[in-house]
């Protein structure tokens, strides 16, 4: 087989994701309801950083997401740096029933920011919580609004607003308007 019989002409566009944010926040438990799993109540911290694969098709046009979860204690920090350079988008997220994990999300973007320029979106879980609530939506909101990111409120347990969540993200990254309904870009 000689190179000019190989089809070429399709690509699957590929975006890197890494999600991102204290430990206890459930970064894990929102990766898994998306990618099918069901909620786990038995949380086990993660360790260093996993790897997921996703393909999903939005508007008509078809995205391999290639999703980072990164643990949130402090001893493996020094590894996610590694994950964050190239990725397109990083999702911090906090728990609304954590007013420290919330607290903690400012020094998480500057993290991120001395990384890499990614797109910065702010996830406030667990509003299946509510009568626990000690960061208001108001407060999730005004910060997003004050420094220009996209913010939104989930449930992973009740699986609220993650594909939402999800899907304007990826809707309002730069490369999403470039690419074919099949996934190739328009510049090949």
């Amino acid at each position: 087989m000689n190179d000019s019989s190989i089809d070429v002409s399709y690509q699957v566009n590929r975006q890197k994701i890494i999600f991102t944010g204290d430990i206890y926040v459930g970064k894990t438990s929102i990766i898994n309801v998306l990618m099918g799993q069901k909620f786990n109540n038995d949380y086990e911290a993660s360790i260093g950083v996993d790897f997921f694969s996703k393909t999903i098709k939005y508007k008509g046009k078809i995205i391999k997401l290639q999703i980072w979860d990164s643990a949130g204690q402090e001893k493996f920090r020094s590894l996610i740096p590694n994950y964050i350079r190239g990725s397109s988008l990083v999702f911090i997220v906090y728990d609304i029933s954590n007013k420290k994990s919330f607290n903690n999300v400012n020094s998480w973007v500057n993290f991120v920011n001395n990384i890499e320029n990614s797109n910065i979106v702010i996830v406030g879980n667990k509003i299946d919580l509510e009568n626990k609530r000690e960061v208001t939506y108001e407060e999730g909101k005004k910060y997003c609004e004050e420094n220009n990111f996209d913010f939104f409120e989930v449930s992973a347990k009740n699986d609220i607003n993650l594909n939402t969540m999800l899907f304007n993200s990826v809707d309002s990254l730069p490369f999403f308007n470039s690419i074919n309904a099949d996934g190739s870009s328009k510049e090949q």
